[in-house]
């Protein structure tokens, strides 16, 4: 991983009580939060289920992710790509997909029903993601890297 504010390669320091791993920048000493590159290859570690089968380990639990909650976000980027174009929304800043998923939020609490709200917040929230190191929150004024 690199240093968001430097670039560097980021220095392992251990794993988190989230899941995650800690990171720091040898360079310029900031802390990092991150996971590192899943094992998905064939070399990948092998665990043993309770009746003794053996597979690579998965580090991801997408069993436990609600099916239909995830077609309708799918279905939000489906209606996105045909609006506007397939991975348009890669164009837009993480910061422009918080506020319109912030935006999204606000009127489904407000009780606003014309557009699928919720669907939509999730669908930016996941461009949020896929766009984070965009550097647009670092670029906020607001935003002071010392803190």
């Amino acid at each position: 991983m690199k240093c968001r504010h430097c670039n560097s390669d980021l220095e392992r320091q251990g794993k988190l009580a989230t899941g995650g791993t800690l990171f720091v920048c040898p360079n310029c000493k900031r802390y990092h939060e991150g996971t590192e590159e899943p094992d998905l290859s064939p070399n990948a570690p092998t665990i043993t289920n309770e009746q003794g089968g053996m597979q690579s380990h998965v580090p991801f639990a997408f069993h436990l992710l609600d099916a239909n909650a995830t077609m309708a976000i799918a279905r939000v980027f489906a209606e996105g790509a045909s609006k506007y174009a397939r991975d348009n929304w890669r164009l837009i800043t993480c910061e422009e997909h918080i506020n319109h998923a912030l935006t999204h939020l606000f009127a489904a609490l407000a009780g606003d029903k014309q557009d699928e709200h919720l669907e939509h917040a999730g669908a930016r929230m996941i461009m949020a993601i896929a766009t984070q190191k965009d550097g647009s929150l670092e670029k906020r004024p607001e935003h002071d890297p010392k803190a």
